[in-house]
């Protein structure tokens, strides 16, 4: 009598576990099920939003401006909110942060910097922001004049003004995206630069200027053409992210995509890190200059494309591996179009010599 009731527990607490155990299958076995029956399509919208950290931000829009020409500058910041969800602010909020950065370095550096924000949250947030901050209501009024916009907080709003509208209504070329989630390739092809600082959204295979480009390239090179792939420069960061060639060589199979030293280039972090620094070492853009093609015909930026004469290294790999485009490129955390410009061989060989 004495081992009956424990016994009788032990049974009670065995049953309980088996049936914890089963829950978990049982989800499983529906979430297969459904995505045997509706699919599965990895989307950037299932991923998370990210932060950024305001000094940071402040200096890279300064530098997007070198040697001193930051000085007198116009910027529109469009948004103050952390999450556009949201309608609460407060001193730590980042873009209020970030604005006191900026303010503090233009005085700190003899900017002069000139701020105008624009948020349904202004009034709120005047008790925070820096008294020469000029505070707006229309998103559209405040670009008039600017050297650049800043989005900060994607409200619907903001996100509805047109790349056209934006590449009218400034004075300057940059627009920077802190949120990740404007259309880069329209702002690209007015001609705008997209300076994107936002948090990558999703993998970077389902980067949307990347598809685009893919898209682009199969149209214009043929099935089983080769491409030689040349890094303009050196590699500024060495993030796996910027190995776009990898997404690219998979997508646009069967075309035959070579570059420098490929086994290295493709294989681990730790390999590309010293791909990286061999390439820099290697050095074959130093025997060459910078030209632009008469026309570029997916990005609207004319002036600091990608492309260079080839070294001598390279004009032999083009014979060797009977390439018919070469493909000039800069490694950036971020797919722009402006990085990118793929050429037929006989351009690239003539080096501008022929263009107007």
């Amino acid at each position: 009598m004495g081992d009956a009731w424990p016994s009788r527990l032990r049974r009670v607490f065995l049953r309980l576990h088996l049936v914890l155990a089963v829950v978990p299958l049982i989800y499983l076995a529906s979430a297969l099920g459904n995505t045997s029956t509706t699919g599965f399509r990895a989307e950037r919208s299932l991923y998370p939003d990210g932060s950024y950290l305001p000094y940071q931000v402040r200096n890279f829009i300064l530098r997007s401006w070198p040697g001193g020409r930051a000085r007198g500058r116009v910027i529109t910041i469009w948004g103050l909110a952390d999450d556009p969800s949201h309608d609460e602010i407060e001193e730590t909020t980042r873009s209020i942060r970030l604005i006191d950065h900026l303010v503090e370095e233009s005085a700190r550096l003899n900017l002069n910097l000139q701020l105008r924000v624009v948020s349904p949250l202004a009034e709120q947030a005047k008790q925070w922001l820096p008294a020469k901050v000029k505070v707006m209501s229309d998103p559209v009024a405040a670009l008039q004049g600017a050297h650049g916009v800043m989005l900060a907080c994607a409200r619907p709003e903001y996100l509805a003004v047109s790349a056209e509208t934006i590449a009218a209504g400034l004075r300057g070329m940059f627009f920077f995206d802190l949120t990740g989630k404007y259309d880069g390739g329209a702002i690209d092809r007015t001609g705008l630069h997209y300076m994107n600082y936002g948090p990558p959204i999703g993998p970077p295979w389902l980067d949307p200027e990347l598809l685009e480009y893919t898209e682009y390239l199969r149209a214009k090179v043929p099935e089983g053409d080769g491409m030689l792939l040349i890094p303009v420069l050196p590699p500024e960061s060495v993030a796996g992210r910027n190995r776009w060639f990898l997404f690219l060589n998979e997508q646009l199979l069967p075309r035959r995509l070579y570059l420098w030293r490929t086994e290295e280039a493709t294989a681990t972090s730790v390999q590309f890190r010293q791909w990286a620094l061999d390439y820099r070492e290697f050095g074959p853009w130093q025997e060459t200059r910078r030209w632009q093609p008469a026309q570029r015909e997916i990005t609207g930026v004319r002036q600091t494309g990608p492309v260079r004469t080839l070294s001598a290294a390279e004009r032999a790999a083009v014979e060797e591996l009977d390439v018919q485009w070469v493909t000039f490129f800069r490694l950036n955390a971020d797919f722009r179009f402006q990085d990118w410009e793929t050429l037929p061989v006989a351009t690239a060989l003539a080096g501008g010599e022929e263009s107007p």
